[in-house]
């Protein structure tokens, strides 16, 4: 039986060294699981903000909490992950067993964003069943999701330095760090128009908050 993750459940998970095929079969708490080799938290680039208009996307506060967790694109910071309400809480299986609202009408980003919730109600149920408690698996989530963000951050520093101290290399390291990064499932490094210059890089339309 799965028991809450804790807080220093990332340190294992670091430590371990789980194949592709060991990590599909892991859940939330088994110890090597890795959120990023998981679908419903790995989101595409380039993912366009889902507009809620008069039909929202989630239903509910456990949806709403899912659909903020599986929108985040790896090694961008997550959303504060809120407690679920009392009411929620009690009836958390009528919940995740509520049959998939898709729309015939609906644009592809939203059916996009709907399958997601989905999948992760999927893992949600399956965590609860196996003794997990519903705030610790949003915790988890929002702490792994986090620390891919402050790993893609520090990466993104030391390319920038290697940049101002070392231009004929920085190239040459943004690729490796880049590929480090990909390996992880985790959002590539983009630099500034006035950075890319510098390092001879083809112009794209990118955002970056370095200087």
């Amino acid at each position: 039986m799965i028991t809450p993750v804790k807080t220093n459940a990332v340190q294992s998970v670091k430590k371990k060294v789980i194949s592709p095929e060991e990590q599909k079969k892991l859940c939330p708490g088994d110890e090597g699981w890795d959120p990023a080799a998981h679908p419903f938290v790995l989101v595409p680039t380039n993912r366009k903000e889902v507009v809620e208009d008069k039909h929202p996307v989630a239903r509910n506060a456990t949806e709403q909490i899912l659909h903020w967790i599986c929108s985040v694109e790896v090694g961008d910071p997550p959303v504060l992950c809120p407690d679920l309400p009392a009411m929620e809480l009690e009836n958390i299986n009528k919940i995740l067993d509520e049959p998939p609202d898709f729309q015939y009408d609906e644009s592809l980003d939203r059916l996009e964003a709907k399958r997601a919730i989905e999948m992760a109600k999927k893992e949600l149920k399956d965590y609860i069943a196996k003794g997990g408690d519903p705030h610790e698996f949003f915790k988890y989530y929002h702490m792994q999701l986090m620390n891919y963000f402050q790993e893609r951050t520090l990466a993104q520093q030391s390319v920038v330095k290697m940049i101002k101290e070392d231009p004929d290399l920085a190239k040459e390291y943004l690729e490796q760090v880049n590929g480090r990064l990909a390996e992880r499932g985790i959002k590539q490094i983009t630099l500034s128009p006035k950075m890319r210059a510098r390092l001879g890089i083809e112009e794209r339309s990118e955002s970056f908050d370095g200087k």
